[in-house]
C-alpha cells in the first residue's frame, strides 16, 4: 500500500461518516459526526507540508473544503438540527463526487514518495541524497534537482544512474516553497523569454541556486571521502534541472577556462569545486539571466498647444506606463570550456516560435569552444526528462512536447542519455585542442545502432567529436 493513500483514505472516511448520517438513524444522535468535515479538512490541508502539492489531490482537496463549509451552519445551529434533513438526491450526489475525487487521488498517487535508492546526510539548512553505483566505475555525478518535485521527480533517474556505475549526490533544501517561489517559478518558466518581469524572477531563481551551489558544491568535494568513498578517485559530471542547470552554467562558465586562454573568475571564494569536472548536461534551462530587456522607447516631443491633440498625448504616455516591458533576446552568452549537453522539450524542434525560448542556448552552443550538443528526445515536454510521466502524468499530459512520445519512453532514457554523455565526454577535446571540428547544426557520426531507433532523438551540434550519443 502507498503511504500517501493512508491519510487521503482518512479524510474521505470522514467525510463519508457525515454524508450517510441521514441515512442511519443509529447515527442521529451522534453531535460529534458534525465536526468530521472539519477533520477531514484538516487531515487533507496537512498532506501538502508532508507530501508536497499533488495535483491530482485538488479536487478532493476543493471537495473537503465545500462540504466543510456545508457543515458550519448545522454546527452554529446547534450540532443536531439539519444534519439528517437532507434529501436523498444530495446525498447520492455528494456521495458520488466523494467517490469519484478519491478515485482520482488514489489512482495518479506516486508510486514512491522519497527516494528508496539513496542514503540520506543531513547537512545544516540541506539534505545530501546519495545514491551509490551498483557496480563502482569511480565516477561522479553532482546532480542539481528541479525546483519543482526536487529530488522526488529524479528517484528513477537517480537510480538508473547507479546501475550504470555512477555515483550521484544530489541536495534538497529544508523547508517548504513559499508561494512568492512558486509564483516566481510558474511566471518565468511561462513567460520568461517574453516579458521582463517574468524574467526578473527567473534571474532570482537562477542566483539563488548560485548561491546554494557555491555553498555545497565545495563541501560535497572536501568531504567525498566520507560521503562516498568508491567516487573519491573518479571523473566528476555536473548535471542540472531548470535553475540548476543555468546556474552551473554559468558557474562553470567562469570557473573554467578554455585551454590556452585566460581571463578571471567571475566570483571569488568557488575554490577548487570546478577542477577535474569533465562534463556538465543542463535540463530544460532557460538561462533567463542571459536575454535582455527591449530599450525604452524614444521619448517623443510634445504636440503644439492643440488642447485634443495634447490631452490624447498625456493619456497615451498615462497608459504606456501599464503596458508590459518585454525582452528583446539573447545578450551575449560564454558557454562553459567543458563538453556541454543541454536537454530540452521536443517543442525546440518543432517550430521557430517554441524555438525562441531556447535562443539562449543556441547561441552559447554557436560560442561553446568545446563539444556541446542540444539534444531532445521525440515527443519529450519540458517535464518529461524526469519521473513526472510516470509520477505525475497529469503534468506531463498538460505539458507535451508538440509530438507523440516514441515507444518505451521512460525516465530510463534520461539516465541513457547522460550516461551515455559522460563516457564520450571523458575523452572529449575542447576546440583548443581539436584540428578539426564540425560546425554546428550537424549530425552525430556514425551509423551503428543503438537501442533507440536514430529518429527517436534530435540533435545539433557544435565541434562534436565524441561519437554517436544514441549509442547507449
Amino acid at each position: 500500500m502507498r503511504e500517501i493513500w493512508i491519510p487521503e483514505l482518512l479524510a474521505s472516511f470522514f467525510t463519508l461518516i457525515f454524508l450517510i448520517r441521514p441515512l442511519f438513524k443509529g447515527l442521529w444522535p451522534l453531535d460529534g459526526i458534525a465536526w468530521f468535515p472539519i477533520l477531514s479538512l484538516g487531515v487533507a490541508v496537512t498532506l501538502v507540508p508532508a507530501y508536497g502539492f499533488r495535483p491530482e489531490y485538488l479536487p478532493s482537496l476543493v471537495y473537503q473544503a465545500v462540504i466543510a463549509l456545508i457543515s458550519v451552519k448545522p454546527l452554529l445551529a446547534g450540532t443536531r438540527r439539519g444534519l439528517h434533513r437532507r434529501s436523498a438526491p444530495f446525498t447520492f450526489l455528494t456521495i458520488t463526487a466523494l467517490v469519484l475525487f478519491t478515485g482520482i487521488a488514489l489512482w495518479f498517487a506516486p508510486r514512491d514518495l522519497f527516494p528508496a535508492e539513496a542514503r540520506l546526510v543531513r547537512e545544516r539548512d540541506y539534505s545530501l541524497w546519495i545514491f551509490d553505483a551498483r557496480r563502482p566505475s569511480g565516477d561522479l555525478i553532482f546532480l542539481v534537482p528541479p525546483e519543482f518535485g526536487g529530488i522526488r521527480a529524479l528517484d528513477s533517474v537517480c537510480t538508473a544512474l547507479a546501475e550504470r556505475g555512477f555515483t550521484v549526490i544530489a541536495y534538497t533544501r529544508s523547508g517548504l516553497r513559499s508561494p512568492g517561489e512558486m509564483i516566481r517559478l510558474w511566471s518565468s518558466f511561462r513567460r520568461g523569454t517574453v516579458l521582463k518581469k517574468a524574467n526578473e524572477r527567473g534571474r532570482v531563481l537562477e542566483e539563488k541556486k548560485r548561491r546554494e551551489i557555491e555553498f555545497i558544491l565545495p563541501h560535497v568535494r572536501e568531504n567525498l571521502g566520507t560521503l562516498a568513498p568508491a567516487a573519491q578517485d573518479g571523473a566528476v559530471f555536473l548535471a542540472g534541472w531548470g535553475s540548476g542547470g543555468s546556474a552551473l552554467y554559468y558557474l562553470a562558465s567562469e570557473q573554467i577556462a578554455p585551454p590556452g586562454r585566460l581571463f578571471i573568475p567571475g566570483r571569488a571564494g568557488a575554490g577548487k569545486m570546478f577542477d577535474g569536472v569533465r562534463g556538465l548536461v543542463t535540463v530544460e534551462s532557460r538561462l533567463w539571466s542571459a536575454w535582455e530587456p527591449e530599450p525604452p522607447p524614444a521619448a517623443e516631443a510634445a504636440p503644439d498647444q492643440n488642447p485634443l491633440r495634447r490631452a490624447l498625448w498625456l493619456a497615451g504616455r498615462w497608459f504606456a506606463r501599464f503596458r508590459p516591458e518585454k525582452i528583446r533576446g539573447p545578450g551575449e552568452v560564454r558557454p562553459p570550456a567543458i563538453p556541454l549537453l543541454c536537454l530540452v522539450s521536443g517543442r525546440a524542434f518543432a517550430s521557430e516560435a517554441a524555438r525562441r525560448d531556447y535562443a539562449a542556448l543556441l547561441a552559447g552552443l554557436r560560442n561553446s569552444p568545446g563539444p556541446a550538443a542540444l539534444a531532445a528526445l521525440k515527443g519529450a515536454g519540458p517535464l518529461d526528462y524526469s519521473d513526472f510521466p510516470a509520477d505525475y502524468p497529469l503534468y506531463s499530459a498538460l505539458f507535451p512536447g508538440g509530438e507523440k512520445k516514441f515507444d518505451g519512453f521512460s525516465a530510463g532514457d534520461t539516465a541513457a542519455l547522460i550516461a551515455r554523455f559522460c563516457e564520450l565526454a571523458a575523452g572529449a577535446k575542447t576546440e583548443n585542442e581539436t584540428e578539426n571540428g564540425a560546425e554546428a547544426g550537424g549530425d552525430m557520426a556514425g551509423e551503428s545502432p543503438g537501442e533507440l531507433s536514430r529518429g527517436a532523438l534530435y540533435l545539433e551540434t557544435r565541434y562534436w567529436n565524441l561519437g554517436d550519443l544514441r549509442l547507449y
